[in-house]
């Protein structure tokens, strides 16, 4: 939900050099403004892509966009299967994970959450959606949303 100008603003801030996007913003918000950035490569994702198989009314006239230039991130994901998990012991007090959100009282900025912070978001969503060893999810949500 950036506007082109906070987009902008937070890759260059942030020095990203990929950018994940939904393809209607690819095309609506990002793409004016990467040239500008130092983003190398552009990842797109359509919500038809993760739509319940049997629930048509929803996505009823959403369409794919090719977005020129990206990388189809279910193709991606299809090309490279999941690799082998390790276990790594982090202390959870440690910052571990910036957000950049889209400062509602002033310009983009970045925040730290805490590695602690993720796993408490990550185990609540696992005991949530009864996730098991074997389950895979994607979980995206925006960047400026508080578990982005």
């Amino acid at each position: 939900m950036y506007r082109s100008r906070e987009l902008a603003t937070v890759l260059n801030d942030s020095g990203a050099r990929v950018l994940v996007c939904l393809e209607s913003l690819h095309r609506d918000v990002a793409a004016g403004v990467l040239g500008d950035t130092d983003v190398t490569a552009v990842v797109t994702t359509s919500e038809l892509d993760y739509r319940a198989r049997d629930d048509q009314r929803v996505f009823a006239g959403v369409e794919r966009i090719d977005g020129e230039g990206a990388h189809d991130m279910a193709v991606l994901i299809e090309r490279h299967p999941r690799p082998g998990t390790s276990r790594r012991h982090l202390r959870t007090g440690r910052h571990r994970v910036p957000h950049l959100h889209s400062g509602t009282t002033g310009p983009p900025k970045g925040a730290m959450n805490t590695h602690g912070n993720v796993v408490f978001n990550s185990q609540a969503y696992r005991q949530w959606c009864r996730l098991g060893p074997d389950d895979v999810v994607l979980g995206v949500a925006p960047l400026f949303h508080i578990t982005g």
